[in-house]
């Protein structure tokens, strides 16, 4: 079951490193999980800390908020199922594994 990981992301590069680390390092088969990062038009270089992981692309939301850019991440997402975490959060690295498993709903958030 394919999971799309979105992370909406503003002038956060440095936090956005661990978060992504984390996610490189998942349980969860990597072939099952797409990371998305959307830039919410930050003004540090995103782009060129995402190009450090092979989970993860970035795409770009120029409206402000988080919702708008996590709405970007839902239009360009191919999983069956959508996670959400922010840049400054530190997942598990059975985050994915442990939210496919329990089946409880079709969005799993981070903390």
């Amino acid at each position: 079951m394919l999971v799309s990981v979105i992370i909406p992301v503003y002038n956060d590069a440095e936090p956005l490193r661990t978060c992504l680390e984390c996610l490189e390092n998942q349980t969860y088969p990597k072939e099952s999980y797409e990371v998305i990062v959307v830039d919410n038009a930050s003004q540090s270089d995103t782009a060129s800390v995402v190009n450090e992981f092979s989970q993860a692309m970035i795409t770009y939301e120029k409206k402000p908020g988080s919702y708008a850019a996590r709405n970007k991440g839902i239009s360009v997402a191919k999983g069956e199922i959508i996670a959400f975490t922010d840049a400054d959060c530190i997942p598990a690295a059975d985050w994915i594994e442990k939210g496919v498993e329990k089946e409880v709903a079709q969005y799993v958030g981070g903390e």
